[in-house]
């Protein structure tokens, strides 16, 4: 089969066709969507200029993940764009503040004068907290992209896409807008996305110009772009839009840094001016924002877009060089890469080629990432541990300090620190993994495994339930016990949620709550095996057969393919559906009876493995690490593999290899 036709098969499996294919190959900036159509924007956007014309105090309230520090930044580097002259940051410590908004939080935050505070990926749930800083006279503009309250808390605003789910859950499937039905809201078509903004929203100044879990970039170390295998879903139609994307430059400042055309493209595409909307594209508005998983930082991204209708200092085009820090967001928090997002990550992997950021071209200098060949896989490989590990084993503020380092030896400085950090969380994680691998060997006949230790960080715990999982095919809670009090994370997959059944087990613990995926909970140390009988006896009332369940993570293939057809052309083909990621993965090719010519074990303890397959004449290599036992065939059996075709460079040699998800013998 020509390279061609397994192409056309997977865009086919893809529902990828006509101006839907083209839309989607090539992503049009110019047709993001309208940010006052989020709510609360247009309150939020008025109280940022009673702030800007007072020059009030603002904190800026993060979260210790990439999506919230990169959220941060975007929000830091614009305001003082904007002209805001008295901002900082408030980066919660894990160890200290925990996640989110907290009373103590807001009380150090307005004694030390603040009279508003923005938050970014956090505080959707923090009515108290806000209650609280409305007591001591600070207003709060919340933007987040969590889960939200029946009632909203009581701050000036809270702009979050998942509110319009809340309030119309049978206008989206899949965080897509529909078309209308006739029974709800009156809603263009999402094609009909560049809108301008109404009248009333005209500049005050002439001179202005979120299968597999799905968890937030604190809990996933490496996060693995094809780990669901569910076909993309793309957003509707549209005109066939052009992929050039051009940086203008900013009073000639821009030039003075690079190329006089500010090329971000390697096949030198221009991007091409933006405009945000500013004028009627047809007789009617949307009502509802077409597109409701963005990430944090792109919830961020579109306070920017709707600050630059009022405020001067950041010229159309120019909030453009954010887009790699929305790019390293987005790919960390594994929200869905289509629609808004895969137009952000697609352009913002350009900018991110050359970045103007001391800092990420330090952190890509140390991951070994060379910034013209950056793709979302090494953001979610590279980057992204790196900048997690501080978190996870200190504080956070050591990765922001790095994103938002201006001299190129304090970044590379701060970059190798984060690089030392997460050799350091490596190992301590490697650690944990082993000492809990010998309790779950003791608890294979449970359906749900729970574990536990001291000295087990629960910066770190999140990342070894997932490898659990993985390794075990059952869904995992993992404890770190702290004296009389038991803190852990869980992880799960299929038809079982980890937090209805923490929800189930209210009478033995602390506090606890999440999503079906990925959850936390707070018990007495005590209370272990009661909590672990009470998970186990959720899961089997459930009556989920396990092997039905385990099922389920097996990789489903795009199409099916000859190895003699799987060539550097058809690699060149598929990289054309980049940026990969979660609603979007890598395709996954299915190979069928290859004979097993040659095994190599590799690793410390031989735990991966490299085979040589053959059909006919043709060889090619395919390897896994951390291999199951299954996948160590033996030369003279016949298999079935699927896997994701790559190209494998070494020494100078290229040759097309295959990445192992999935084995099977079918003759010996």
């Amino acid at each position: 089969m020509p390279a061609k036709d397994i192409f056309s098969r997977i865009l086919d499996a893809r529902n990828l066709s006509g101006d839907t294919k083209d839309s989607f190959l090539k992503p049009d900036y110019d047709q993001r969507h309208d940010p006052f159509l989020l709510p609360d924007m247009q309150v939020a956007v008025d109280r940022l200029v009673v702030a800007h014309d007072k020059q009030q105090p603002i904190t800026i309230y993060g979260d210790y993940d990439i999506d919230g520090l990169t959220a941060t930044t975007i929000l830091l580097d614009s305001f003082e764009k904007f002209g805001f002259q008295n901002v900082d940051a408030f980066i919660p410590n894990r160890f200290v503040e925990g996640y989110g908004l907290t009373v103590d939080a807001v009380e150090r935050i307005a004694a030390d004068g603040a009279e508003l505070i923005i938050t970014v990926d956090c505080g959707s749930l923090s009515e108290a907290e806000i209650i609280r800083a409305n007591e001591l006279g600070v207003d709060v503009i919340v933007t987040d992209h969590h889960n939200v309250a029946p009632v909203q808390p009581p701050a000036v605003a809270v702009i979050n896409p998942k509110r319009l789910l809340q309030d119309y859950p049978d206008m989206y499937k899949d965080y897509i807008l529909v078309p209308s039905t006739g029974t709800g809201p009156s809603v263009a078509p999402i094609s009909s996305t560049t809108v301008s903004a109404p009248e009333s929203r005209d500049r005050s100044r002439e001179s202005d110009a979120a299968q597999p879990a799905r968890v937030s970039g604190d809990e996933t170390d490496t996060i693995d772009a094809s780990a669901s295998a569910a076909p993309a879903r793309v957003a509707r139609g549209g005109a066939a839009p052009s992929s050039t994307l051009v940086i203008q430059g900013e009073e000639g400042a821009d030039r003075a840094t690079g190329p006089a055309t500010s090329d971000l493209s390697a096949d030198s595409a221009r991007i091409s001016h933006d405009g945000s909307g500013d004028s009627n594209t047809g007789p009617s508005y949307p009502k509802l924002y077409p597109f409701l998983d963005l990430a944090g930082c792109g919830v961020a991204f579109k306070l920017v877009q709707a600050l630059q209708t009022r405020l001067d200092g950041l010229s159309k085009g120019q909030e453009k060089w954010l887009l790699d820090l929305v790019a390293l967001g987005t790919v960390c928090d594994i929200v869905t890469l289509v629609d808004e997002n895969r137009t952000n990550v697609f352009y913002g992997l350009k900018v991110l080629s050359q970045t103007r950021r001391p800092g990420l071209k330090a952190l890509m200098a140390v991951a070994g990432v060379e910034p013209h060949q950056v793709t979302a896989r090494h953001l979610g490989f590279g980057l992204g541990p790196r900048m997690n590990a501080s978190g996870r084993l200190e504080t956070a503020q050591y990765s922001l300090d790095m994103l938002r380092a201006t001299d190129g030896m304090e970044a590379l400085q701060a970059a190798r620190k984060l690089d030392d950090m997460n050799r350091d969380r490596r190992a301590q994680q490697d650690k944990i993994f082993a000492e809990a691998k010998v309790q779950a060997e003791q608890l294979l006949d449970d359906p749900v495994l729970v574990v536990s230790g001291k000295n087990w960080s629960h910066g770190i715990i999140g990342i070894v339930a997932a490898k659990l999982l993985e390794k075990y095919k059952k869904p995992t809670y993992v404890l770190e016990e702290m004296g009389d009090e038991a803190k852990g994370s869980a992880r799960s997959y299929g038809d079982f949620s980890v937090a209805d059944a923490i929800r189930a087990s209210e009478s033995v613990i602390t506090k606890g709550g999440g999503h079906k995926f990925a959850a936390g909970v707070t018990l007495p140390t005590q209370n272990i095996q009661a909590f672990r009988g009470s998970v186990n006896n959720f899961y089997r009332q459930q009556k989920l057969v396990e092997s039905e369940q385990r099922a389920l993570l097996l990789p489903s293939a795009d199409t099916w393919a000859e190895i003699a057809d799987v060539t550097e052309s058809l690699i060149s083909e598929i990289s054309q559906l980049e940026p990969f990621g979660s609603g979007n993965p890598q395709p996954i090719l299915k190979s069928e009876n290859l004979l097993v010519k040659n095994i190599r074990r590799m690793g410390d303890e031989g735990q991966h493995v490299k085979l040589t397959l053959a059909s006919s004449a043709k060889t090619m290599d395919f390897l896994a690490f951390n291999a199951p036992e299954h996948f160590f065939a033996q030369p003279g059996e016949t298999v079935s593999v699927w896997y994701q075709p790559d190209i494998n460079e070494w020494r100078g040699r290229r040759s097309v290899e295959g990445r192992l998800l999935h084995l099977e013998i079918t003759r010996a």
